[in-house]
């Protein structure tokens, strides 16, 4: 074990002894290799780098491993809406909350002061005390925005334009076909990159009140979108 490792290796070993468990030298090296990888592993990606690495260990003991990383608070553990554990350092690390792109994966970590006083606050005002919080906020990253693809629809005729209805202005639960974005490329391809194309059916789950966030159903996943983009996409009700 790594010398720079030291305080960890202790903080697991004592964690250990609590639960009645023997010194393990793969469970160390489970956990030198997870401190020296400085991102997001799933433990599949961890058992692969110690193999590449050639360290004899099977996916079982990585597992267990990571929970007891997480149990002496080592490691966070972070579950994605695709069911999947991905695991973080935790222990000298700054908390910090996620943006997490839904088309390739990538995580931004970002801290923001007002998230953490507003979060004390609301917990303050329901006399509740918290120990930990996690905060992961879903959408599509910058690169895969530009590189969404954006067909341009046939043109409408006078007739179709006129039944198409402004997706803000749909009733929770109905339902619509994507027949128009309006904004420019810039607002389609930001669209197209969250699954909303001409073409497409939509559902309105619901909006919030004054002007807020509507929400969406769209390949059986729920979106939450601006106001005002939501006055940018036209539908057909008529299905």
């Amino acid at each position: 074990m790594s010398k720079r490792f030291e305080r960890e290796r202790r903080i697991l070993l004592s964690f250990c002894q609590t639960q009645g468990l023997h010194h393990s030298g793969k469970r160390e090296a489970v956990l030198e290799t997870f401190l020296a990888a400085e991102h997001h592993l799933t433990a599949e990606e961890l058992h692969e780098r110690m193999l590449g690495q050639r360290i004899a260990v099977d996916l079982k003991t990585v597992n267990s491993a990571l929970e007891l990383m997480v149990g002496a608070g080592l490691a966070r553990v972070i579950r994605l809406d695709d069911g999947i554990a991905r695991y973080e350092h935790a222990f000298a690390h700054r908390h910090h909350d996620h943006l997490i792109c839904r088309t390739c994966g990538k995580m931004i970590e970002f801290a923001n002061a007002a998230i953490e006083l507003l979060q004390e606050e609301i917990a303050t005002a329901h006399h509740f005390v918290v120990e930990d919080h996690s905060l992961s906020i879903y959408g599509i990253c910058e690169a895969c925005t530009a590189k969404a693809k954006v067909t341009s629809p046939p043109p409408l005729s006078k007739d179709e334009r006129e039944q198409l209805v402004v997706l803000a202005k749909l009733k929770p639960g109905q339902h619509g076909i994507v027949r128009e974005i309006q904004g420019g490329e810039a607002l389609s391809k930001r669209l197209a990159a969250m699954g909303i194309r001409p073409g497409k059916q939509i559902t309105k789950v619901s909006a919030m009140l004054m002007g807020g966030p509507v929400v969406v159903s769209i390949d059986r996943r729920q979106l939450a979108l601006g106001n005002g983009m939501a006055h940018k996409v036209l539908v057909d009700t008529k299905l």
